[in-house]
């Protein structure tokens, strides 16, 4: 139900432009609450609310705007659990290959010490730090020491040979990751944006409610009480 009402409302709520972007002041979940609690209100009192021009079309507008929220919220959360374990797990990586990339770099400083200069001729150009820079010295230092005219030597100070097929493997998978990783990171943002979007699209209808609420109900304090936001009554 929810996800139908957020794709109903989706070409409405991506027509927003970034500039009229309200965005949230108050925990998402604790506003759908309070929109939610509104539209009962407004069930309630839609006679009287007519006469300040508000129709009784808006009961269910208030349901499926607040509907589409909390399946735009839900898809930000989703996403949110889904780029945070990738991270972990490229967080992971890249610390393994990086002390791989170490381990690979001083066996062949003292396995080609008679010849120090295949070291430099495969080494990154990119900055060291680098994503990139990491990827390439793996594959690099893969390439080098599968040299038939290498192995020998490596062999010689006692070298793991399979550690170059484990060089090129985590050189591979590294890329994928930090890959995936961007690519969830700009969604994450991409779905943020829409939630605000959605976010404002009933903000927008819940003020204009609320205005009418508290004139017609101005001498009603039991009544004007459900048109205020209980949360920011509490600061």
């Amino acid at each position: 139900m929810n996800e139908s009402s957020y794709e109903t409302l989706l070409p409405q709520i991506l027509n927003i432009s970034d500039e009229a972007i309200k965005q949230p002041n108050l925990p998402i979940a604790t506003f759908i609450q309070e929109a939610s609690d509104l539209t009962e209100w407004v069930r309630e009192d839609i006679d009287e609310l007519s006469t300040a021009g508000i129709d009784a079309s808006i009961v269910e507008t208030l349901l499926i705007q607040t509907k589409a929220l909390i399946h735009a919220q839900s898809i930000c959360v989703t996403q949110q659990l889904s780029t945070d374990q990738k991270y972990q797990q490229y967080q992971v990586e890249r610390a393994q290959a990086e002390t791989l990339r170490d381990e690979l770099t001083t066996a062949f400083r003292f396995a080609f010490s008679d010849h120090p200069d295949l070291l430099k001729q495969k080494k990154s150009k990119r900055g060291r730090g680098s994503i990139a820079a990491l990827v390439q010295d793996l594959y690099q230092l893969s390439i080098l020491g599968k040299d038939q005219d290498h192995q020998e030597e490596l062999s010689a100070i006692g070298f793991n040979l399979q550690q170059l097929d484990l060089a090129a493997t985590s050189s591979q998978l590294l890329s994928q990751l930090h890959a995936t990783v961007t690519q969830q990171k700009s969604q994450k943002t991409n779905n943020r944006k829409i939630r605000n979007k959605a976010y404002t699209l009933l903000k927008t209808t819940v003020e204009q409610v609320r205005a009418a609420g508290k004139y017609v109900f101005r001498n009603h304090p039991s009544r004007l009480r459900g048109y205020k936001s209980a949360h920011w009554a509490r600061k």
